[in-house]
């Protein structure tokens, strides 16, 4: 079930986290801005360019140091994949609201913009929609590309184990984009391998209560997905239990 989501939400992405997901078209950005990102500073060493460590030392106040989530609300987006995290970031900034990213839609769509845009993602969390709007757009694709490229579960050694979680019934569905490991083959479908489980199991309610039409109070994060609530909406407290602690149980960097 999880499964078409874009739900980590993780990575969601990034945010405050009570909501995070998902997916919104791409919209191009200057390479030079992707290229600009990293500067070596020694041989086979390098770090982020300063503005760019600027932004996410911001992202770090919420999301853990490197990226990796001390908090069982907040996601860790270290790792997550680029094309999603950017998604979320563009999600929370409200793209498709600004007269020039319709342009931009209206270019990738034609004549079906219109049913294009009614069937776009929401996410709504206080927090997160501020902070995203304050990434500066030149630097938004580095940003993201930076937190993509950090260790999900900040450069540890991996530990071998011989247990692994069993795979719920009702992760049949999840595993098809989210992958049974929990790593997704898909660049805008989120990984949701090592993710907070608390995480994880508010991602999933706020999708399945839009499913069912709950109107969520003012100001409350909030989140829709129109291939993840078709998933999600028959799911019980149980099964959403379920899901959300197998992805947390695996292994942020794959295997099973």
């Amino acid at each position: 079930m999880v499964g078409a989501v874009a739900v980590l939400g993780t990575l969601g992405v990034l945010g405050y986290v009570q909501n995070q997901t998902d997916a919104h078209p791409n919209i191009p950005t200057p390479d030079m801005q992707v290229n600009a990102q990293l500067e070596p500073q020694a041989v086979g060493v390098s770090s982020f360019r300063s503005d760019v460590q600027r932004e996410l030392d911001v992202c770090f106040r919420c999301h853990g140091e490197g990226g990796v989530s001390l908090r069982p609300a907040y996601p860790t987006i270290a790792g997550q994949k680029p094309d999603y995290i950017r998604r979320q970031l563009q999600v929370f900034r409200h793209t498709g609201n600004d007269p020039s990213d319709e342009v931009l839609y209206r270019n990738e769509t034609g004549d079906q913009f219109d049913a294009f845009r009614s069937k776009l993602p929401h996410r709504n969390n206080v927090a997160m929609d501020g902070m995203a709007k304050s990434v500066p757009s030149a630097l938004l694709d580095s940003v993201v590309k930076a937190l993509s490229s950090l260790p999900c579960d900040g450069g540890k050694p991996k530990v071998i184990t011989e247990i692994r979680p069993s795979l719920p019934t009702k992760t049949n569905r999840c595993v098809v984009c989210h992958g049974q490991n929990g790593i997704s083959l898909e660049p805008n479908t989120p990984n949701l391998a090592g993710q907070h489980q608390v995480y994880l199991r508010r991602e999933l309610i706020m999708i399945r209560d839009s499913a069912r039409g709950l109107i969520p109070d003012a100001n409350a994060p909030s989140r829709s997905h129109p291939t993840m609530e078709a998933q999600a909406e028959h799911l019980t407290d149980s099964d959403i239990d379920e899901i959300s602690g197998y992805f947390a149980a695996l292994d942020c960097r794959g295997g099973l």
